[in-house]
Parts: C-alpha cells; sequence; structure tokens
C-alpha cells in the first residue's frame, strides 16, 4: 500500500528524498571542514577545497529540490 501511494503521488517522493540527503550531506560537510579548521592545523588551500564542495554539493541540492518541486 505504501509503493501504490508514492507511486501514485503527484510530487516525485524518490527526487525529493535524494535532494534531502544530497542537503544533509553537503551540510555535513561544511560542519566538518569548519570543526576541521578550528581544531587542526591544514593548509587554507584544503579548507577552501572543502569549503566549496559542501558549498557545491548545498547548492545543486537546493536548486535541485526548487526544479522537482516546481
Amino acid at each position: 500500500m505504501i509503493l501504490e501511494v508514492l507511486y501514485n503521488h503527484p510530487l516525485p517522493i524518490g527526487a525529493i528524498i535524494a535532494c534531502v540527503i544530497g542537503l544533509l550531506i553537503g551540510v555535513g560537510l561544511l560542519i566538518g571542514a569548519l570543526i576541521l579548521n578550528s581544531t587542526h592545523k591544514i593548509k587554507a588551500v584544503q579548507i577552501a577545497v572543502f569549503l566549496l564542495i559542501s558549498l557545491a554539493i548545498i547548492g545543486v541540492a537546493i536548486f535541485s529540490l526548487v526544479k522537482t518541486l516546481s
């Protein structure tokens, strides 16, 4: 019955779940990069790469969620 509801639902539930998981991964990487920056001595280039990757994942997840819901 749950599969029938998900299959006949007007919104693509799988895409929404994937976007939310992407947001969680991006936020987790962002928080991890900030904690790593404050606790360990790492180079500025490394923290910049971590921040850019996490912000890119968050941006793509938000863009995908907006496209899915529209």
